[in-house]
């Protein structure tokens, strides 16, 4: 069944099934969807993530194409996501993925950490901006502090 994108992730949490590889039958008060092209961030993002029970990360994606998926099939309270990416880019899948996924917080998670970049991807809908190179308990402190404004 789908869900309107104004439902709120706790509301969908009782209604679908975590994709393969990722906690199912959680409860968790955040779901996070991480995308970057290096698979070993998102795999070291999603371990720190993991530690908190508050936390689930429920998907991955390599590039903005994929985050614009998993933003409207997982509708998630945050998707981390990079810029520099192949195929599609972070700041061009910002819009769409603002457009699947209305109540999704979108925190820019990246090494080009230009004040124009920044600006500019605030200005688009970003919550939030983190330079990558944040040490990682910060980097999870920030997300969860994410979650905790919605």
């Amino acid at each position: 069944m789908p869900f309107a994108p104004s439902q709120t992730a706790a509301a969908r949490r009782n209604h679908r099934r975590a994709p393969d590889g990722y906690r199912d039958g959680v409860s968790a008060d955040c779901e996070v969807v991480i995308c970057d092209d290096q698979e070993g961030f998102r795999r070291t993002v999603a371990i720190v993530l993991g530690l908190d029970d508050g936390v689930a990360v429920v998907g991955e994606a390599a590039d903005g194409e994929e985050a614009i998926r998993l933003a409207r099939e997982l509708q998630p309270d945050v998707l981390l996501l990079d810029i520099a990416m192949p195929v599609m880019d972070g700041l061009e899948a910002l819009p769409a993925i603002r457009e699947a996924s209305p109540d999704t917080r979108v925190v820019m998670l990246t090494g080009l950490a230009s004040e124009a970049i920044r600006e500019r991807a605030l200005a688009a809908g970003a919550t939030l901006f983190i330079e990558k190179g944040t040490d990682i308990a910060t980097l999870a402190r920030r997300v969860r502090e994410v979650c905790a404004s919605g």
